[in-house]
């Protein structure tokens, strides 16, 4: 099918017919195949720049709204989401896999907020096989796992302005600011060194804070090395979509 048009939902909207569709698509999620490949299909044929705002939004409404008592439905959201990921990248569609990781962090808290150990788990694991994958960038994956470790602390801070700003944004921005303060620890370094070794000799190992110990999903993440520096998580997709493609189609499989 073609990729939807904006039609009288208005420029960059889903159209009510669509909208209904995608809903009744997500309500019948069961976490079997047939019923996230149903969906996954939809959102293939649906999704493109213009309208994968407004299907998040529709995605986090449904997952606020009626699953919010429903724990095991999050879950199978969240396996949804990955599904279309790995088609995504195989097909080297990059403006779904930008739509999604526009709001990633905001879905993967609601999801896992009030869930069950045994949900957040599952949760857990699909992003640590995204890491091992290098489904995201790395600094995207890495703040994954802390908002699904504690998704509370991620929604108390976040604010709606927060929710719109793309990972790349935030790691380019982050690797500009660890740069500049490179730069200006270099230029003072000689005339600090002497006061840096004295407050370190002083510094006492017992006030340290105790090191936190790591969810169970975290600790079993497959340590792989981020092979590429990608700034751009674009460059970072095209490179990688026909490896990601060998990655099973249906994480869920693996979680239970």
């Amino acid at each position: 099918a073609a990729a939807a048009s904006p039609g009288p939902g208005g420029a960059g909207r889903l159209t009510p017919e669509q909208v209904a569709e995608y809903t009744q698509c997500l309500d019948d999620l069961s976490g079997t195949k047939d019923s996230i490949r149903k969906a996954k299909d939809w959102i293939m044929d649906h999704m493109n720049a213009k309208v994968g705002g407004h299907l998040m939004q529709v995605t986090l409404d449904r997952l606020r709204g009626p699953f919010t008592e429903d724990g095991t439905k999050r879950l199978h959201v969240i396996y949804l989401i990955s599904d279309v990921l790995h088609n995504s990248l195989k097909k080297n569609v990059t403006d779904i896999v930008k739509a999604f990781e526009a709001r990633i962090d905001e879905v993967f808290a609601v999801a896992a907020s009030g869930n069950t150990p045994t949900n957040t788990e599952k949760i857990g694991k699909v992003v640590a096989l995204w890491e091992s994958r290098e489904i995201f960038p790395k600094p995207v994956t890495t703040q994954l796992l802390q908002v699904v470790e504690d998704p509370s602390r991620w929604l108390s801070a976040a604010t709606p302005a927060s929710h719109g700003q793309s990972k790349s944004r935030r790691a380019k921005d982050g690797s500009r600011g660890r740069d500049s303060r490179s730069r200006s620890r270099s230029r003072s370094r000689g005339r600090k060194q002497g006061r840096s070794k004295s407050r370190s000799r002083s510094r006492s190992p017992k006030h340290a804070a105790p090191t936190p110990a790591p969810a169970p999903w975290v600790a079993a993440s497959p340590a792989m090395p981020y092979a590429h520096a990608h700034t751009h998580a674009h460059a970072h997709y095209h490179a990688h979509a026909h490896a990601h493609y060998h990655l099973h189609h249906h994480p869920h499989a693996h979680a239970h």
